[in-house]
């Protein structure tokens, strides 16, 4: 079975601005060997933010493709951990 990781919104901001010590869990993802989740409330925390470009908020969608979003309930959690 392959890892699972529930991704919160600081993991993926230290992702986007390119933190290496997250690299290792995205390339993993990337690779199709770990399968990432993140809830609404982390989309709405990166589209929402102000200060993004359109090309900056293009991206973060198309990233969020590769990852599942699931709805914050006790069974997805489990799900995910």
């Amino acid at each position: 079975m392959s890892r699972r990781y529930l991704l919160d919104t600081n993991i993926l901001i230290y992702y986007f601005n390119g933190n290496s010590v997250v690299q290792p869990i995205f390339d993993e993802i990337q690779a199709g060997d770990a399968v990432g989740y993140y809830c609404p409330i982390t989309w709405v925390e990166l589209l929402c933010y102000a200060g993004l470009t359109d090309v900056q908020r293009n991206e973060i969608r198309t990233f969020l493709r590769i990852l599942t979003c699931v709805s914050l309930t006790n069974f997805s959690i489990r799900q995910c951990c």
